[in-house]
């Protein structure tokens, strides 16, 4: 048995959205790394994205109205639970905020070795009107980044 003062924990923060689709791309890429149960521990992070508008009535709606901080969606609790199956080491956190903003944020917090995100096909229009998490993410994280796509 080793020490555990040798025992290096590698801390991934991953970014996880509420698609279905990039759980199991997601929970494949982190099993096949190397050791994961032993020396990977894992944030999910699940970032309500902020918004506001009007209704037909004009009534402003913001997010703040629908932000429930205690709900995890669906796609949080299942790359918990495929994790924590294989004996990785998982917890989750769930915010209120800009994606890409709060994920940097804590990353930093949590003292993170690497962020984990998955990644959509946007048209290039679309990247304009929209933005980009992960390419913010790539520019600005202070970490290494690995990008994983659920139409692999």
């Amino acid at each position: 048995m080793i020490p555990s003062q040798y025992i290096y924990m590698y801390h991934i923060l991953v970014g996880l959205d509420t698609v279905p689709d990039s759980v199991e791309q997601m929970s494949r890429d982190i099993i096949q790394l190397p050791n994961a149960e032993e020396e990977i521990e894992i944030t999910i992070l699940n970032v309500f994205e902020e918004f506001e508008f009007n209704d037909t009535d004009g009534k402003k709606i913001s997010s703040e109205d629908l932000y429930e901080e205690g709900e995890m969606p669906e796609s949080v609790q299942k790359l918990e639970d495929i994790l924590e199956d294989e004996g990785v080491s998982v917890t989750t956190q769930h915010t209120h905020g800009d994606p890409s903003e709060a994920i940097l944020e804590t990353a930093k917090e949590i003292n993170a070795n690497a962020i984990a995100i998955n990644a959509r096909k946007r048209s290039p229009v679309g990247k304009v009107l929209f933005g980009s998490v992960a390419q913010s993410i790539l520019l600005n994280a202070e970490c290494p980044v690995f990008v994983t796509s659920a139409h692999k």
